[in-house]
């Protein structure tokens, strides 16, 4: 598995997903990146995706034009703080357990933040302190 590293400071352009955190990805630091998509990629899908990952931090990036910014599917105790998001279809798309969004701004996306059905019923997803604002555009993007 993917554990224990640091992402920092880094551009990411035209990719189908910038970043991926998947199965058993734990303990990582993602931070100050730029994740961007330009009219050259066809089929822009997540900037990051954590997909079964746990115990990560993402923090202080920014993650424009793509279909997601930043999908969580059943990753665990995420911490998600001081991003920009905007120009996505979707700012935030998240399944999981435990995972924190705190302090970020999602703006001028199609869908804010997509908070969907989980296995259990007992699952929570905190959201405190973000601004979102200005989203419902009309940006579709692939839906991967």
């Amino acid at each position: 598995t993917t554990n224990n590293n640091k992402v920092l400071n880094n551009l990411f352009v035209d990719n189908g997903d910038g970043l991926e955190l998947t199965r058993g990805a734990a303990f990582n630091l993602v931070a100050n990146n730029l994740f961007t998509s330009t009219k050259a990629n066809p089929e822009p899908s997540q900037g990051i995706e954590i997909l079964w990952g746990n115990d990560n931090a993402v923090v202080g990036n920014k993650f424009e034009n793509y279909s997601d910014g930043l999908q969580i599917n059943w990753g665990k105790r995420n911490y998600i703080a001081y991003n920009e998001l905007t120009n996505n279809s979707i700012g935030f798309n998240l399944t999981g357990d435990g995972n924190i969004f705190d302090s970020n701004k999602v703006h001028g996306n199609r869908v804010g933040v997509a908070i969907r059905s989980e296995k259990d019923a007992n699952a929570r997803t905190t959201l405190t302190k973000n601004l979102i604002w200005n989203n419902g555009k009309d940006i579709k993007r692939c839906e991967a």
